[in-house]
Order: C-alpha cells, then sequence, then structure tokens
C-alpha cells in the first residue's frame, strides 16, 4: 500500500512541475471575441434565467434546472414546467433546481430546494410527482445497476417506491456513475467519495500552491468519451482521473499577494477531444492541443457559468447566471 501511494504521488508531482514550469510563452493563451456561444432563443418562459443544472436525456433533449422552474429543450425549441402549479412569486416554493437525472424507465427526476426543505421531483412524461425528503440539498442524482436512485452522496435514496436516508456519507455537490458502474461524489475541499454498491472509499485531490487560502470544494464532476473522471475544484484547478491518479487540467495563477482568484465550477472534455473549463468569473477556457483559448458568452456582459454537457449531436451546451447557451463552430 505504502508503494502505491508513493507511486502516486511521485507521479502527480512529475505532472504537477511539467505543468507549472512551462513559461508563460509556452502557453498559448488567446482570445476568441467571435460570438460562438449565443443564449439559446425562447427562454422567454420563465421569469429568471438562473440555471443551475442541464442534464441530456435518452432522447437527446436538453434538460435545464431553472432558478425558477424546469425547460426541456429538444433543439427547436422549449418547453417549461412549474410542477405543482405553483406562481411566478413562487415557484416550487420559491426553489432552486439543483438536480435533474434521469432513471432507466425514462422519468426525470430533480431535485428541488428552499429555505426549508428539498423536495424530490418525478416526472413520468405527463405529470409530476413531489416527494418531501431531505433538508439539504440534493446537488447530483444517479441511478445505480440494481434500480437505486441516489441524491447526493446516499444521504437520501429511492428505491422500489420508498425514500430512505440511512446512509451516514460526506455532503456532496456533485456526483457521477463511471463505465464500471463505480458512484464518484465531489465534496469539500477536494474530497472524493466513490461506492461500488457495497463500501465506501475516500481520498482527496492534491492542493495547489497557495490555494489553502480559497474554496477548493469539488463543484462539478463529468465523465469523458473515454471514461477518464474530470473534476472541476474551485480555486484548486480542474483535474483529471487517468484511472491511477489526478492529473491538473486547468489551474488558475496563485500567488501570496492574490486577492481574487476565478472559481473553477464545471470542466468535461467533448467527443473531439476538446477541454472545456468554466469559471465563477464569466471566463469559458478551451483547451486544446496545448492552446488555451478563452472564450466570451453572447453580448459579453459576463455570466456564472455553472455547467456544460455535450448533446447527442455533438452540440455544446452551457448553463449560466443569465441562460442556457449553445456552442457552433461554423458560428461567425
Amino acid at each position: 500500500m505504502r508503494k502505491l501511494y508513493i507511486s502516486q504521488t511521485a507521479l502527480w508531482l512529475c505532472c504537477f512541475i511539467t505543468l507549472f514550469s512551462c513559461k508563460n510563452d509556452d502557453i498559448d493563451y488567446s482570445l476568441n471575441d467571435k460570438p460562438r456561444w449565443q443564449l439559446v432563443p425562447g427562454q422567454t418562459g420563465l421569469r429568471r434565467n438562473e440555471v443551475l443544472d442541464l442534464m441530456v436525456d435518452a432522447s437527446g433533449n436538453i434538460w435545464a434546472g431553472y432558478g425558477l422552474g424546469i425547460g426541456k429543450y429538444d433543439g427547436q425549441s422549449w418547453k417549461f414546467y412549474r410542477p405543482f402549479d405553483y406562481d411566478v412569486e413562487s415557484p416550487i416554493g420559491n426553489n432552486y433546481t439543483h438536480g435533474l437525472g434521469q432513471d432507466k424507465a425514462g422519468n426525470i427526476w430533480a431535485s428541488i430546494h428552499n429555505n426549508h426543505m428539498t423536495s424530490a421531483c418525478r416526472f413520468d412524461g405527463t405529470n409530476w410527482t413531489k416527494y418531501e425528503v431531505y433538508s439539504a440539498m440534493l446537488p447530483s442524482i444517479n441511478q445505480l445497476d440494481n434500480g437505486q436512485i441516489w441524491f447526493g452522496a446516499g444521504s437520501c435514496v429511492y428505491d422500489n417506491g420508498t425514500f430512505s436516508k440511512e446512509f451516514n456519507t460526506p455532503a456532496a455537490y456533485s456526483s457521477i456513475k463511471d463505465t464500471k458502474g463505480l458512484l464518484w461524489f465531489g465534496g469539500y475541499d477536494g474530497q472524493i467519495t466513490t461506492y461500488d454498491g457495497t463500501s465506501f472509499s475516500t481520498t482527496t485531490i492534491p492542493k495547489v500552491p497557495y490555494s489553502y487560502q480559497y474554496t477548493c470544494d469539488i463543484l462539478n464532476l463529468s465523465l469523458s468519451p473515454r471514461g477518464e473522471i474530470y473534476a472541476a475544484l474551485g480555486a484548486g484547478g480542474a483535474w483529471k482521473y487517468n484511472g491511477i491518479t489526478w492529473i491538473p487540467v486547468y489551474v488558475p495563477e496563485i500567488t501570496p499577494s492574490s486577492t481574487s482568484v476565478p472559481s473553477i465550477s464545471c470542466v468535461i472534455e467533448d467527443s473531439k477531444g476538446t477541454i472545456w473549463v468554466g469559471t465563477s468569473h464569466d471566463h469559458l477556457y478551451e483547451i486544446n492541443n496545448g492552446k488555451i483559448t478563452r472564450h466570451i458568452l453572447g453580448d459579453g456582459r459576463g455570466y456564472l457559468i455553472t455547467s456544460i454537457v455535450e448533446g447527442k449531436n455533438g452540440k455544446l451546451y452551457l448553463g449560466a447566471i443569465g441562460g442556457v447557451f449553445d456552442y457552433d463552430y461554423n458560428r461567425k
């Protein structure tokens, strides 16, 4: 066990030193001011466009969790839902949609939170069913191979029509199921917890220099086309797990005198092999063959980026405090 620990640490240090030994001239930073990321039209069915989560369903529809409801985009038009007949001033109890998922039966699940209660909401294509289940946010939804639906890191589980809260697990900001059926949970201060259906295992992503003075919670996890895990670690950067160890993909420049750094809020690798890194400071970075390009969203007003997904047609969609944007490589 100790040899494995030393080997992983040494490998990470090699990657870390390689990344940070590059001079600024060695990394090509450029600005793409062409408006290739544009606000998807038709988002007028909701009063507020704070998008906290995006999901692609089995049919290729894009689902967006807003501050005032839930939207479904089929590539041509939007349909908006306000479950349980809530009004505009108090949608779903004045809630925010923090998590979206789909089960094997095709039902859409949403985790919706207000100041007092989290509701698990299920949509069967016609009707919404609401379950008041928990007193904390459940920001992610996954289904195990045994049919259980997990909200957060198993703090709430739906199994055969019944909710249980029997798991005493760390709080999770994000989660994902990998190609082997293993659940990954991203928590506080770089903590990663995995669950294999029987037991939990916890590790921590290494810290970068001077990041200790900032928040390094894991705000987003994603799965690459090759099955690798990506993690957005706030001020701690964007990381990739290659099956052996965690490797830094993009890390903000932090010095002892830094007063503010962009917080990495989401990261994905698309089907073309391009890595996209979103931040809470309206910075969106494209990393391709060592070249880092910053993109401007829409009118350039600045948007807090929350999530990025790739549709089944290969098109990219981005959720932000401002709405859902899409990306067109050929857009001029």
